[in-house]
């Protein structure tokens, strides 16, 4: 886990409306996994839902406009 919470220091920042609600899924997902409580497939399916739910909340068009313009694309 040390090496996972020391990851998360090197990811870039996402500069969108709701960045940080994204994370939260990620580590809801991984935990069980790590401790062998699911499978991988099932871990990343709940993590790819909440966080389509998240985009939507905010606007997947408007996410991904304001995605592009923070990583210069």
């Amino acid at each position: 886990m040390d090496s996972y919470d020391a990851n998360l220091a090197l990811e870039p920042c996402i500069r969108i409306p709701g960045a940080a609600d994204y994370w939260h899924p990620l580590g809801d997902g991984l935990s069980p996994l790590l401790s062998g409580q699911t499978t991988p497939k099932k871990a990343l399916d709940d993590t790819a839902a909440a966080w389509e739910e998240i985009t939507n909340r905010h606007g997947q068009a408007s996410q991904k406009a304001l995605y592009l313009a923070s990583s210069g694309s």
